[in-house]
């Protein structure tokens, strides 16, 4: 899975300068709804059935681009991946407690400039991986979305300073979705499982 987010990376960024309108590069922070634990968990588990798992906060790396509509030069059509690493609570009892969670998704915005600004709404949808390094928990693909807004502020003709605040929501089957296949230690709270960023970085426009 690693290696498949990377390849798609790395094949946008080369088409970026002869493709997109918009090419963002944005670091920021990613706030983490908490998990729990699972209704059958391995005997060794610390918590109890139903206890809350922490999952860290951490950085957010994301890359984006975005085309103009034909006649609109206020709408874009675009795609966005999102990464970031986290690590689960000791109560979770997992040997190694780090987990990466990717988001790719097909966006759209709409910008409202007003002089050197331009705020902006955004949605998107697509797919989360969760990809937890213990042997004891499987990866998980499931259909994911967002919403955004946040505004860029223009440097010169081809180069804007990029703020926005990000929604992530990943569903799931239901409350007590786990990521493994049996005497699971981590399950989800909800069938909807939700994480906010927010972000900064640089827009290059072409």
């Amino acid at each position: 899975m690693k290696l498949r987010i990377a390849a798609l990376v790395c094949c946008t960024a080369l088409a970026a300068p002869a493709l997109a309108s918009d090419l963002s590069l944005l670091l920021g922070w990613q706030y983490n709804r908490d998990m729990e634990i699972g209704e059958d968990p391995a005997p060794d588990t610390p918590g109890q059935p139903g206890d809350n798992i922490e999952l860290d906060s951490d950085a957010a790396y994301t890359l984006g681009l975005d085309f103009p509509l034909p006649g609109d030069p206020d709408a874009r059509l675009g795609a966005l991946v999102t990464h970031s690493q986290t690590r689960f609570d000791d109560v979770a009892g997992l040997r190694e407690a780090g987990m990466e969670v990717t988001h790719v998704h097909f966006t759209g915005t709409r910008y409202y400039p007003r002089g050197h600004w331009e705020p902006f709404a955004m949605a998107g949808v697509g797919a989360g991986f969760f990809n937890p390094r213990d042997s004891s928990l499987d990866s998980a693909t499931r259909f994911s979305g967002h919403i955004a807004g946040g505004a860029n502020y223009r440097l010169g003709e081809s180069l804007l300073l990029r703020f926005e605040a990000r929604w992530l929501a990943t569903f799931f089957d239901g409350r007590g979705a786990a990521i493994c296949s049996g005497g699971c230690a981590v399950a989800f709270e909800s069938s909807t499982y939700s994480q906010l960023q927010v972000n900064a970085g640089l827009l290059f426009r072409f």
